[in-house]
């Protein structure tokens, strides 16, 4: 009898809960889930995805990104279906005006997706709206480079305060704080990421606010750093339903 490949059905969300190395929420109620690329079988997880998104996912020209849109879809449907009582397979997706997938038809749940080198993460939650970004640490970057790209004159020096072995660390922290927060808005980085400034305080809290915006529609964001593997950032960003909707922040001329 051939033995059953552990990696031949993907593994049920109850399952990923009880994993050890899970990546964990630190907000209330909301729910993470993480696959890694070299460990998890995206063939698995085919049979829950369209056929809108099988075709995009063989748009890809190199395997590792078409697998990482396969695991990523397939970990999000299988999330979002048991939360709704559905099947991983029922649920369509549409893009907003900025590409953003969202769910045809009513849904009480706020939901990102990111991805990045080997590992896969996706939220899910009962709130207004939620971003969650993952970066792999790059030593071949340019950061003071990138950094003028991306960052506000405050986020720079506080890059540039941080001791020399610790820059990269504070550089990609700011970069999932501010992309989890322009995801759950909607726009990503399509709006100038200069657009919104993380302050980080002396005890590590995060505040996030809109430069030249008032009233301010970054204010009532939670942003809050990931426990991931060693080499990777991760942020999450949640916006409670007690405030107004997300809006884009004004771009500073």
């Amino acid at each position: 009898m051939r033995r059953r490949d552990r990696r031949s059905a993907p593994p049920s969300f109850e399952r990923l809960r009880r994993n050890p190395d899970a990546v964990r929420s630190p907000v209330p109620d909301i729910e993470i889930g993480s696959l890694r690329l070299s460990e998890a079988d995206p063939d698995a997880f085919d049979h829950a995805l369209d056929a809108a998104e099988r075709a995009r996912a063989d748009r890809y020209v190199r395997r590792e990104d078409r697998d990482r849109f396969r695991l990523g879809r397939g970990l999000l449907r299988r999330m979002l279906a048991a939360e709704l009582g559905r099947s991983p397979a029922s649920l369509r997706f549409l893009a907003d005006a900025h590409g953003k997938p969202i769910l045809d038809g009513p849904c009480p749940l706020a939901f990102n997706l990111s991805h990045s080198g080997d590992l896969v993460l996706a939220a899910i939650g009962r709130v207004a709206a939620i971003g969650i970004d993952v970066e792999r640490r790059r030593d071949d970057l340019d950061l003071r480079a990138v950094g003028a790209e991306v960052y506000t004159p405050g986020e720079i020096a506080a890059i540039a305060a941080a001791s020399p072995g610790g820059r990269a660390a504070v550089f990609f922290d700011l970069w999932t704080f501010k992309e989890a927060l322009l995801k759950g808005i909607g726009t990503g980085f399509v709006a100038d990421p200069r657009s919104v400034e993380i302050r980080i305080g002396p005890d590590g809290a995060r505040a996030a606010s809109a430069r030249r915006s008032d009233p301010d529609p970054c204010a009532p964001w939670r942003i809050e750093r990931l426990s991931v593997p060693a080499g990777y950032h991760a942020a999450l960003a949640v916006l409670p339903h007690a405030v107004a909707e997300p809006s884009m922040p004004d771009v500073p001329g």
